[in-house]
């Protein structure tokens, strides 16, 4: 593995909790310095004690990106706490004989800080707390929390979020993309995340050892959640039909010849319902 390879496989590994594999790319005299803190941390095994005894729950960890060549690296780095908070950090990495020797981590809460006084902002529109995004009454975002994604978990996340990823022609997040013909998923192993350039709501994945999958609308297994997908016309429907089957789902109900409102039910690959319906926009 090159720098980047070695870099990306410690903050996935990271996320995942699984210290071995982390400590596997480490240098045994590697040196992690966080200038926010003033904190150095020397020696493979502190590093991953540092990590290891972080209080939990502190959230979920995603690499956004990593950039470098075969002996330096850097990687974009989000965190999201279980509060919503969300934390990014850029770690600049060094390696030596095949592990990495050397790191820099620069953390930010992200809109933790305002801007310093007589800071040019005349280009950078800021709103005062409280107030809507067109300087009217408090929207979604200022008060109330944001609908950020649905999440389902499977037994195979990669499966299912390729499933999603043609239905949906989303894309996925920066650093969840399929990795290259004969190396491991490791980010299939935890999390995934699709993203649509609408700017709408995300949906993300989570692997899971096994899933009692819904017997909806019959049977003793409840949906316990799913997704409402819109057409603007019966055609749509029916083409949408034709897909979604072709895609591996199956038909639960199909109400297409409703008039009021026009709809069928499928069972995603994991099992899970969702919805396609005829709706204005």
């Amino acid at each position: 593995m090159d720098a980047r390879d070695q870099v990306r496989a410690l903050y996935e590994a990271y996320g995942r909790r699984d210290w071995d594999r982390a400590a596997e790319v480490l240098h045994p005299a590697v040196v992690v310095d966080m200038p926010a803190t003033a904190e150095r941390l020397e020696g493979r095994d502190a590093v991953i004690e540092f990590q290891r005894s972080y209080p939990e729950p502190w959230g979920r960890l995603g690499v956004r990106r990593v950039l470098g060549d075969s002996s330096r690296a850097v990687a974009e780095i989000e965190v999201i706490d279980p509060g919503g908070r969300s934390f990014a950090m850029a770690g600049f990495w060094a390696e030596d004989d095949g592990l990495l020797l050397s790191g820099v981590e620069y953390w930010v809460t992200v809109g933790g800080d305002r801007p310093a006084p007589g800071r040019a902002t005349a280009f950078v529109a800021r709103r005062a707390p409280g107030e809507g995004k067109r300087g009217g009454p408090p929207v979604a975002g200022d008060l109330f929390p944001l609908f950020r994604q649905a999440v389902l978990d499977a037994t195979d996340a990669r499966g299912l979020a390729e499933f999603y990823r043609e239905l949906l022609g989303m894309a996925y997040r920066a650093g969840d993309e399929p990795p290259s013909a004969g190396e491991p998923d490791y980010k299939a192993s935890d999390w995934l995340v699709l993203r649509h350039p609408s700017g709408s709501p995300c949906l993300a994945f989570q692997q899971v050892t096994a899933l009692p999958e819904p017997t909806w609308p019959e049977g003793d297994v409840p949906q316990q959640l799913h997704l409402d997908l819109t057409v603007k016309s019966a055609e749509e429907l029916a083409l949408q039909h034709a897909r979604v089957l072709e895609l591996g789902a199956r038909l639960l109900v199909d109400r297409s010849s409703d008039e009021v409102e026009p709809i069928q039910v499928y069972a995603d690959p994991a099992g899970h319902p969702f919805c396609i319906f005829v709706a204005s926009p």
